[in-house]
């Protein structure tokens, strides 16, 4: 394993040449439904380890959340509120990417599955970010003084 400079670790790349049954004929009409054409799958991987991560995308938020001796002005109050419902939307959009990638698409179940997936995962984590954000700014507007 290579450990080059900024903490990515690169794995050896692998390639895998295979047939496979593509369900349509591209719209061309003088092939059959289901012909065979050859793939190549390439994987380069790449990991971090998750020390690095936290110390360089967490922390740099956490110490700004925390910092108290930032003045306060009253317009920003609204959107510093709203910020962290949009990191955690994010955090979990990108741990339902994963999640996704994880279950792997190499025959029609596991395609379907990550779909599913996909559009419960995505249309919830938007659902409760609108929800969470529509809270915040209707409490903002009804308790916001004169």
């Amino acid at each position: 394993m290579l450990d080059l400079d900024r903490g990515f670790q690169y794995k050896p790349p692998t390639m895998q040449s295979n047939d496979y049954i593509h369900l349509t004929n591209f719209g061309e009409t003088r092939v059959a439904q289901g012909s065979t054409y050859s793939r190549v799958s390439i994987e380069l991987r790449v990991t971090r380890p998750i020390i690095n991560a936290i110390v360089k995308n967490v922390l740099p938020i956490l110490l700004i959340t925390v910092g108290e001796d930032l003045p306060t002005v009253e317009y920003l109050t609204l959107l510093d509120t709203l910020y962290p419902y949009a990191y955690v939307d994010g955090i979990a959009v990108m741990a339902l990417l994963i999640y996704i990638t994880k279950l792997g698409h190499e025959d029609a179940t596991h395609m379907a599955a990550s779909v599913k997936a996909d559009r419960w995962g995505g249309g919830l984590s938007l659902g409760v970010y609108l929800m969470a954000s529509g809270l915040v700014i209707a409490l903002a507007l009804l308790v916001r003084p004169d």
